[in-house]
């Protein structure tokens, strides 16, 4: 009996040290005969172990982080133009601050024309006054070449008719040229026609007397010098007016090198006009009704 007693004493204390299940204390139990159904096995633990733990998983270089999805095939780049602030009058506009905008190529086609007008469109006076007084001076000066070549065109003009006896009205450049470089008709025969007849024609007379002939100055073409201080009267005064002409066409290169500096200057130049500077523009739109027609006017703003 002693030892059956001890028995049971020592099934007693097993049973306290066995801990309680999981639905004790809820009221309820499992039904009678049934089994507890295992965990679930899945992607995820139904226990937690203590060896799983984020340490040893990131030792492991395993991480509980959920990856990104992929972005997919042929997707349109997403659109970051609105997180943007517009900055300035670009940023508003949309385009770069040296984007060739539509007013900066009026300002350009302006400055084309008339250099220093671009410039004046968009309030810089000092600049635009400046290109306008080279713009002024070069014609000025184009305009007083031009009249002193024809001045001194006309006075070697004379000195041949009064001193060579020949009319150069009328005459190219080269024989003007001639009549400087000879003093006379005769002497142009025979130190030019008759020296390429013989060239030519050497051995062969007919052939000869037929090219002098045909190439000789005579009849009203002929001049003769009365002296030589005379004819190089008339070359001073030929290369007078040769270098009158140069220096036009050099006035006319100035010209356009001015417009292609004010041209350059506005296209390159930010500044625009203040609120209350006066401001010139040309428009054109077509007239309503007739799709032929167009109306032109002048605008000017205050």
């Amino acid at each position: 009996m002693r030892g059956i007693g001890r028995t049971c004493v020592a099934l007693a204390w097993l049973l306290s040290l066995i801990p309680p299940p999981a639905w004790a204390g809820h009221g309820f139990g499992p039904a009678a005969g049934a089994v507890p159904a295992p965990p679930a096995m899945g992607s995820e633990f139904a226990l937690a172990s203590p060896l799983v733990t984020d340490g040893l998983l990131a030792a492991r270089g395993m991480t509980r982080t959920p990856k990104e999805p992929k972005p997919k095939k042929n997707a349109p780049p997403p659109d970051t133009s609105a997180a943007e602030p517009a900055t300035g009058r670009a940023g508003a506009m949309g385009g770069h601050p040296g984007a060739l905008s539509s007013e900066r190529v009026a300002h350009m086609l302006q400055s084309l024309t008339v250099p220093g007008w671009g410039q004046a469109n968009k309030g810089q006076r000092n600049a635009a006054l400046a290109f306008g007084l080279v713009e002024a001076g070069i014609w000025l000066s184009f305009s007083a070449f031009q009249i002193q070549e024809s001045a001194r065109r006309q006075t070697y003009e004379r000195t041949a008719s009064l001193f060579a006896g020949i009319d150069l009205s009328g005459r190219d450049e080269e024989y003007r040229h001639v009549v400087g470089l000879y003093r006379s008709s005769d002497e142009y025969n025979i130190y030019v026609v008759r020296r390429d007849a013989a060239n030519l024609y050497y051995g062969d007379p007919a052939a000869y007397d037929a090219y002098v002939a045909e190439h000789a100055i005579g009849g009203a073409d002929a001049w003769a010098w009365r002296s030589d201080e005379d004819l190089f009267r008339y070359q001073d005064e030929r290369q007078s007016a040769q270098r009158a002409v140069k220096h036009a066409q050099d006035a006319l290169a100035a010209a356009l090198i001015n417009r292609l500096v004010s041209v350059v200057h506005a296209a390159r130049s930010s500044t625009r006009a203040p609120a209350d500077a006066t401001s010139w523009r040309l428009e054109i739109a077509p007239e309503p009704g007739d799709a032929t027609a167009f109306r032109v006017a002048l605008r000017a703003d205050f």
